[in-house]
């Protein structure tokens, strides 16, 4: 009996833990963003990759906007096209749910997250 009310305890407690990380609404048409994970060394002391995974953070587009749930800390961002030129690109402060992408921007692209030593790239249709 005490293994199920722990069991019970601790199912309730990760639901309401994940609950917590999205305390506002994102658009039901919005897209979920895939991103692939790439470590890059930023410190030249450091030395390998880390031995736990990293979660990609969990970014969704509606139109213009991009919606980020979670905190990840700061992070750059950029907008790139197939040649790899940046047509947008702006610092994320930690804590920031929403990021507008400039309206004149359509077509395909690719986006890239830096998040410490950590690169996350996904694409996105505008």
């Amino acid at each position: 009996m005490k293994r199920i009310n722990l069991l019970l305890f601790i199912s309730l407690l990760f639901s309401s833990v994940s609950m917590a990380q999205e305390p506002y609404s994102i658009p039901e048409s919005s897209l979920r963003i895939e991103f692939v994970c790439e470590h890059i060394n930023n410190n030249a002391g450091q030395v390998g990759r880390p031995r736990t995974p990293i979660q990609p953070p969990t970014v969704y587009l509606c139109d213009h906007t991009l919606y980020i749930c979670g905190d990840y800390g700061d992070f750059s961002l950029q907008v790139l096209t197939d040649d790899e030129t940046a047509v947008y690109s702006a610092y994320v402060t930690s804590g920031t749910t929403e990021v507008q992408l400039p309206a004149t921007l359509s077509g395909d692209y690719v986006l890239q997250l830096e998040c410490g030593n950590f690169l996350f790239t996904g694409e996105i249709a505008l």
